[in-house]
């Protein structure tokens, strides 16, 4: 299990003038897509603060509840704070899921996500997390992508997006969308070049031994050749537990679901981690 911070009473504390970073967690979070970013954001604040550029970022999990989030991966994560606790936000970042489809109908993390990116500088979602971001109004009159096998359910659903199918990630304004969950780190690069400027990002990359990946032009993802058709991927959405059932070992879960208005398809009552 991830415990996303250390406890309250052996925190310094907060710097209001700090950069907050939230990370998004939900039952059923792709473990890649949420602590590979995460990691890369948190060096470079801390690059940024030695070199004098910035305070050091602040860096949280929020969730709907305070209890742990499971990931298909078998790893769990204990958010720092509800989405209701949460009142600045300067970057977001949703992950992508088997669930993701299902939490995209839960009207309070929409809720949430509506009211925090209003003041936030950058707004980011990998994977299939651009369900939720599209579901919330945010990729409205943008450029977006997704993960190749999202394209069928969600293009149709939300016409008032560009949907660049091969894009590897895309930039517009103040949102950046990554394709599957391995684009998370580029996603991520994104967001420290935005933040503190190119020198930091080539001061993080050198750090980590590799570096975001950046198109001469947003359709040149190797991987985006061929969009994945609808099939398998309407399995999973119209019942994700399929995909939790052949992917986490059964000691680490119990096989329920939450299920939100709007949702159309047969799903248990709640998730419960064993």
């Amino acid at each position: 299990m991830v415990a996303a911070s250390s406890p309250a009473s052996s925190r310094p504390r907060a710097d209001p003038t700090a950069l907050v970073v939230v990370g998004v967690a939900y039952d059923g979070w792709e473990a890649e897509s949420l602590l590979a970013p995460l990691s890369v954001i948190h060096r470079a604040s801390n690059v940024a603060e030695r070199s004098g550029k910035s305070t050091r970022a602040r860096v949280l999990v929020a969730a709907e509840k305070k209890r742990a989030c499971l990931s298909p991966q078998g790893c769990a994560i204990v958010p720092d704070a509800t989405w209701s606790e949460v009142e600045k936000a300067d970057i977001i970042l949703v992950p992508g899921g088997f669930s993701a489809i299902i939490e995209s109908s839960n009207p309070t993390l929409l809720d949430f996500l509506r009211r925090v990116s209003k003041n936030a500088k950058l707004v980011a979602s990998v994977s299939s997390g651009a369900a939720i971001l599209a579901k919330a109004g945010l990729l409205d009159k943008k450029s977006a992508t997704t993960s190749k096998a999202s394209f069928p359910t969600l293009a149709p659903n939300h016409p008032k997006t560009n949907w660049v199918p091969r894009a590897r990630f895309i930039a517009d304004d103040r949102l950046v969308t990554g394709a599957g969950v391995a684009s998370a780190v580029d996603v991520a690069f994104e967001i420290v070049r935005t933040i503190w400027g190119s020198q930091i990002e080539r001061s993080v990359a050198s750090l980590v031994g590799g570096g975001g990946w950046r198109p001469a032009n947003w359709d040149e993802d190797e991987f985006g050749r061929g969009v994945v058709k609808a099939g398998a991927y309407r399995v999973w959405a119209a019942s994700p537990m399929a995909y939790m059932n052949e992917f986490v070992p059964r000691s680490h879960i119990h096989l329920h679901h939450v299920r939100h208005s709007g949702v159309h398809c047969p799903l248990p009552s709640s998730i419960s981690i064993g």
